[in-house]
């Protein structure tokens, strides 16, 4: 028998009609997303005809119904994984615990119908056990879905988060020759870059240090000329006031290398460096001359101390703010610290 649709179009068959269906299905639009269900979906089994055999071909999820409560996500995982690739696993828990639901997407419609077909066998099933096959369309991504392998070879296989280096805000502009005219250099910048904020210019050894009020004077001053009838030389940023040093105590912060725990800071944090003679102490360099009180880095939230280096100290004279290379008993005659030679 041939009937014809409302457009003019022969149906002969059942496989014509289930293929209308799927066709007028698609092109209705619908004013509604997917949510997470609140109940199963509905889903469709793949024994039966050829026909619903073809239309269950799409379904790359598999729900399964009272899963042993034993079973933690890793559990599920390890024993899932043999059929397939695992996307994504959802463990829901009604309210007459211990009854629940398992929604599993895999990687493909044939890993999810290879797992309908063996997974009744396998320890994971309870009284009551069920499982039927849904498409993942049917149940929305969310933060609370278990996702494999997301901690296994972290630092190996994973993209680490790409630190941006933020513009630094103080800078120095040297002189010319080594001195200059306050007075001409702050309107010098103020015609260049405009006003300069109160407190923003002081004079710095051989140049003048300025702090940018913004990002945009911040950008000027890194692209800040100096042409020959300039009375400055060059214009660099300042080698340490755009930075400050913390340390945070955590020994199981410190079990994990550098590289790792750069990855498990925020992006403010430039650097890390593991104390040496410590098991616990982590020194953070972060952008900015502002010290953070906190810091999150990985699932702990740490207290931020201020780090304190030591004084810069000679051991040819012991004396402080040079190193042994700089020192004046250099300039003397050895037989001056005869001490330091053994007899």
């Amino acid at each position: 028998m041939v009937s014809l649709a409302p457009g003019g179009k022969k149906l002969s068959g059942s496989c014509e009609v289930v293929d209308l269906a799927r066709e007028t299905s698609s092109s209705v639009p619908s004013g509604k997303e997917d949510f997470p269900p609140q109940e199963p979906p509905a889903a469709v089994s793949c024994s039966g005809s050829s026909s619903e055999g073809r239309i269950s071909a799409a379904y790359d999820s598999l729900v399964m119904v009272n899963v042993n409560p034993s079973f933690s996500y890793h559990a599920l995982h390890a024993l899932l994984k043999a059929y397939g690739t695992v996307v994504r696993i959802r463990l829901v828990y009604d309210k007459d615990f211990p009854s629940n639901s398992c929604y599993v997407t895999f990687l493909s419609c044939d890993e999810a119908r290879l797992a309908y077909e063996h997974v009744a066998s396998l320890p994971l099933a309870a009284s009551d056990f069920k499982t039927e096959l849904l498409h993942s369309r049917n149940t929305s991504d969310s933060e609370t879905d278990y996702i494999p392998n997301l901690f296994d070879h972290h630092s190996e296989s994973s993209v680490p988060e790409v630190h941006q280096i933020p513009l630094p805000r103080w800078f120095v502009a040297y002189y010319k020759n080594g001195r200059g005219n306050f007075i001409h250099a702050s309107r010098y910048l103020a015609k260049e870059i405009c006003t300069i904020p109160e407190g923003n210019l002081k004079k710095y050894g051989k140049g003048v240090l300025v702090r940018a009020k913004d990002i945009t004077q911040a950008r000027m001053f890194q692209h800040l000329p100096c042409p020959t009838v300039s009375m400055f030389e060059t214009v660099k940023a300042h080698p340490t006031f755009n930075y400050s040093k913390g340390c945070v105590y955590s020994r199981d912060i410190y079990e994990f290398p550098e590289e790792e725990i750069l990855a498990m800071c925020p992006t403010s944090v430039q650097k890390v460096n593991k104390m040496k003679n410590s098991s616990n102490i982590v020194l953070l360099t972060f952008f900015g001359s502002t010290l953070p009180d906190r810091v999150n880095i990985g699932p702990i939230n740490l207290r931020v101390m201020r780090f304190i280096s030591l004084p810069l100290q000679c051991f040819l004279c012991y004396g402080y703010g040079h190193g042994k290379n700089s020192s004046k008993l250099l300039q003397h005659s050895p037989s001056h610290f005869f001490w330091f030679h053994p007899s």
